[in-house]
């Protein structure tokens, strides 16, 4: 039978711009393009990026899994071609050993791991995406509002931080990261499971110095270090704590972050010498917040959440923008078929996915943190267990 509204333009607004959003335009241009009628001509994408494409990001890196990912979303060359990102050969870690142990990405089949600019994939992907003709970047557009309509959303934005604006959208993709801006205005709870946070520094390479291009992890007994090497010549060193841990230590504080560096017992002889005797100025520290997180429902009447806007995993598993762009590639599979193919109960399967992703996850956390059982007597590390 014919449906009128099957055949309705749909407007979608993905609010964010990170990879979790742009792998949902990229997903949902991918299936609107692979019916056996193209749909694109009745839909308008629209994302609304607060960031500005060059805004500094601290450089992560993806694994092997990300690979396929990026192949179905047709922008496996983002990595591959260039020099804009760095081939991450494996990790190196000491954890619950004194003997490091290696995870070569060589050996895997799906592809090699990858340390990326951040600020410039980020913008590759939104790049990607706009390629579309249907799909539409506006920059420094923060929103500030949602009121549900008969039909619909209509969502209040601030624009660079001055106009404001306002646009009415059949679906809404909130891909706010953890501050789950829509989500949050629909009153949507978010369960949070642990929160640990990262003392993050950047620095440039010495000169004439070098470093191994894999990914170096350490467990202390106050939490866990991260190190590497990234593309533009930098390096990123991270400690891993809590906020108790820091504010009883003041590990924020330049002198006493660089102390703790030097008290490892591996990593310190793995990065460049002149780093150690480098202090770190306050304002080079950052703090960042890695929550356990997910929200009581991820998808309703019009809308779903992606990425860290739907859940947030702790850095320890090295899945936080591989999950993002799974995710992503999901929601938008789902919205396509939702919307433009009159299969509602897509939606809900993809809110079942997140669900169960997470559950998969709290379970490697729980198997990860349990694993490092040299420092018993940790504040730190008992309370990743529920024990303190």
């Amino acid at each position: 039978m014919f449906d009128p509204k099957m055949h309705e333009e749909r407007t979608i607004a993905i609010i964010g711009g990170g990879p979790a959003g742009s792998a949902t335009a990229l997903s949902l241009v991918n299936s609107l393009t692979g019916c056996e009628a193209s749909q694109t001509d009745r839909c308008q994408v629209h994302i609304f990026n607060t960031e500005h494409p060059t805004t500094h990001r601290f450089g992560e890196s993806i694994p092997p899994a990300a690979t396929p990912v990026l192949k179905r979303l047709g922008v496996q060359q983002i990595v591959e071609e260039g020099d804009d990102h760095l081939v991450c050969p494996g990790s190196v870690s000491v954890w619950n050993s004194d003997t490091p142990g290696h995870n070569d990405f060589f050996w895997d089949i799906v592809g090699y791991g990858y340390h990326l600019d951040r600020a410039r994939f980020d913008e590759q992907m939104l790049t990607a995406a706009k390629r579309s003709a249907c799909v539409t970047v506006h920059q420094g557009w923060r929103l500030t509002s949602a009121t549900k309509q008969s039909v619909g959303m209509e969502l209040g934005f601030s624009v660079s931080g001055r106009a404001n604006k306002t646009i009415k959208a059949d679906f809404v993709v909130d891909a706010t990261g953890k501050a789950a801006n829509f989500a949050r205005r629909l009153d949507v709870a978010r369960n949070t499971f642990d929160e640990v946070i990262f003392l993050c520094c950047m620095f440039d390479m010495p000169e004439g110095a070098s470093m191994l291009s894999h990914s170096f992890v350490e467990a202390v007994p106050e939490g866990w270090w991260y190190a590497a090497c990234l593309p533009n010549n930098k390096v990123v060193m991270t400690f891993c704590t809590d906020v108790e841990g820091m504010k009883a230590n003041c590990w924020d504080e330049p002198d006493q972050w660089l102390g703790l560096l030097r008290q490892t017992k591996w990593l310190h002889k793995k990065i460049p010498n002149a780093l150690l005797h480098t202090p770190p100025s306050s304002h080079q520290i950052t703090i960042q917040v890695a929550s356990s997180t997910i929200l009581s429902a991820v998808c309703g009447n019009g809308w779903l959440a992606v990425g860290d806007a739907a859940s947030s995993y702790d850095p320890i598993t090295s899945a936080g923008i591989t999950k993002a762009m799974m995710q992503g590639e999901l929601a938008g599979q789902a919205i396509s078929a939702a919307l433009f193919e009159g299969k509602p109960e897509a939606l809900q399967g993809y809110q079942t996915r997140v669900f169960d992703d997470f559950n998969q996850y709290v379970s490697l956390r729980n198997q990860l943190y349990s694993s490092e059982t040299r420092f018993t007597k940790s504040r730190f590390w008992l309370k990743r267990l529920g024990h303190a």
